[in-house]
């Protein structure tokens, strides 16, 4: 039987052969891990390739070596890298005023964890008021 769950995608074998290349565009993303803390290992390389991309035109290199002094030479950089390849959800709660109870103790203390589901629902569910639970 086959197993239902994804492994882990095999290592890129490109930059363990170590072209030029590629050494240099580990050592943008090495640079990205000590300034800011992001491993980019679990991205994908050509995701990791475009974003760097739009940095470089954006700052003027032609090569990741170039890239690369930039980034070590102008610290502001990293952080505009780091934007680049990470996604920011902040704005996906645009109706403060529904987050709002739970900063202020809806919950008494208690984790709660959201989920949320994207995508038409199966079926519309029966609407019930929340009632925070009692102390």
């Amino acid at each position: 039987m086959k197993n239902p769950l994804p492994s882990t995608p095999p290592p890129d074998r490109s930059v363990q052969q170590g072209t030029e290349e590629d050494l240099q565009l580990q050592g943008i993303l090495n640079q990205l891990l000590t300034a800011k803390g992001f491993d980019a290992a679990q991205y994908k390389r050509n995701y990791i390739k475009r974003r760097i991309a739009v940095r470089m035109r954006a700052t003027g290199a032609d090569t990741y070596e170039q890239y690369g002094l930039i980034l070590k030479h102008q610290k502001e950089e990293a952080g505009h890298l780091l934007d680049r390849l990470t996604i920011h959800v902040t704005g996906f709660f645009r109706d403060a005023a529904v987050f709002q109870p739970f900063g202020k103790g809806l919950f008494h203390g208690r984790r709660v964890t959201l989920f949320f589901e994207f995508g038409p629902p199966a079926a519309v569910p029966e609407k019930r008021p929340i009632r925070p639970p009692s102390p």
